[in-house]
Formats: structure tokens, sequence, C-alpha cells
């Protein structure tokens, strides 16, 4: 297990440096020690390509994903039961990747039935629980039903500022500051927008993509303000970050060069 744990830090240190490139083939190796050393049926592999599936959510091989934390789900059912919070992580995490495959009647079921499970295992003033709280809210903002996601949003903030973890509270904001912004409280938006990016530079620094999502939130919130100068500003510095990071066919770095083009047509007929 200790080599398993020197892998992971390892995974852990190259994400916070912002090098992804390098960290599918250490996953896939994590996965076959756990399996190796602990067993195709037991938890610690689970929980390992739980992982796996996450990473491959976050570059988007979400066939890759689905399976493995289809298998992980499976595997922990056997051994826990359905009402674990092993469970109930990798039904969320597997919820996540249907929101961002549009599948959102599954991503609700799910993330619902994982709130549940978090609810009865660790309670409501659980880092998990207020996790379980954002991505939910994150699917109502999808589905614009926006005073329901500020409502979920707002309770995960509530739960987050008690606890020592400045990331989450970080992404808490800018979950927030989208129904914000279309329920009209745009000086509000702004403010969480503003505040999420000073913590991001200061914890992960302003090469890391989370830095770069926060720079393309607000680049997104100043264009629907109509400050079109100031989202092409954010929008390119966080295309320069994606890119290095995921590569230019990444689906963040296409997204974004779309918004630009957006902008330089906005921008052009205002000039005519």
């Amino acid at each position: 297990m200790d080599e398993l744990r020197a892998l992971q830090d390892k995974i852990a240190e190259l994400h916070k440096q912002g090098r992804i490139q390098e960290i599918k083939p250490l996953w896939e190796q994590a996965v076959a020690l756990a399996r190796q050393t602990s067993g195709p049926k037991s938890i610690a592999y689970a929980v390992t390509l739980n992982d796996l599936a996450s990473f491959c959510r976050e570059i988007g091989e979400f066939e890759q994903a689905e399976s493995s934390y289809l298998e992980a789900a499976e595997i922990i059912a056997e051994a826990e039961g359905k009402n674990s919070a092993n469970y109930a992580t990798t039904i969320n995490n597997l919820a996540g990747l249907y929101r961002l495959k549009k599948d959102f009647s599954r991503a609700i079921s799910y993330f619902k039935e994982a709130l549940a499970i978090y609810e009865a295992t660790l309670g409501k003033d659980h880092f998990l629980y207020a996790s379980g709280l954002n991505n939910l809210g994150l699917v109502y903002q999808d589905l614009g039903e926006y005073q329901k996601a500020a409502d979920l949003h707002q309770q995960a903030l509530n739960i987050i500022r008690n606890l020592d973890n400045p990331l989450a509270y970080a992404t808490t904001l800018n979950n927030l500051a989208g129904p914000y912004r279309f329920l009209g409280k745009s000086g509000k938006a702004t403010v969480c927008l503003q505040e999420a990016l000073k913590i991001y530079a200061e914890i992960v620094g302003k090469e890391h993509p989370l830095y770069a999502s926060a720079l393309n939130n607000l680049a997104a919130h100043f264009y629907l303000m109509g400050n079109y100068e100031l989202a092409k500003t954010h929008y390119l510095q966080a295309l320069d970050i994606f890119v290095k990071t995921y590569g230019p066919n990444d689906r963040r770095s296409i997204s974004i060069m779309a918004n630009l083009e957006r902008i330089e047509k906005k921008i052009g007929s205002d000039q005519n």
C-alpha cells in the first residue's frame, strides 16, 4: 500500500502543478496495483478505480469514466451495501458525468440518492454533503431553474465557510455567481467571481486549470453584462492555460474559442 500511496501523492502533485497530460498512466498503474495487492473485489481497488474514472471525466474520456464508475459502484455495493459513504461518492461522481453528457434526469436521480446517503452516514455539516448540494445546484442551473440552484449553492456555502477548505469555498462562490447573474443580481455575481479568482490565485497559482475555470466564468459574466473587451481579456487568459494543460482540441479550449469568435462579431457589429 506504500507504493500505491506514493503514486497517489505523485498524481496529486502533478495535478496541483497543472501537468494533467502526465497523469493518466499513473492512475492506470495505481488501479492495476490496487487490484493486484488488494484483489478485484476490494474497496481499495474500487476507490482507486473511482479516482481513475474521475480523471477520465476531467479529460473528456466519458466512455471509460462511465464504465469505471459503474464497476466501482458494483464492487462497493457488494462489499459495503448501497448505504455507505464510498457508494455515495461513486454515484455522486457518476451523476457528475451524466450532467456533462446532458443526461439531466439521471444526474438528478443519482445526486439526490448520494445526498440522502451522505446525510444519513455523515450528517449535514460534512464537506461531502455540501459538495452534493453544489453538484445538484449545477444541474438546476443547466435546466434554467436559477432560484433552486442559488438556494442549493447558498446552503453549500453556509456549510463550507465553517470548514478549512478554501478551494471548496472558492468553487462554491463560482457556482453561486451563475444563478445570481440570471436572477438580476449582477453585482453579487461579480463579487463572488472575483473573490473566487483571488482564492484560486493564492492556493493553486495562475497557471492552474482551476484558475483558468474561474477566469472563464468571469469572462462569461462580463460577456452577458455587455463588457466585451473585459470578457475577451479573461477568455484569452483562460484559453492559454487550457491549451497548455489539455490541448487545443479539449472541450474547454474549443468552447472558449467559439466564445471569442462571438465576441469579435459583437465588437465588429458595435463598431459599424
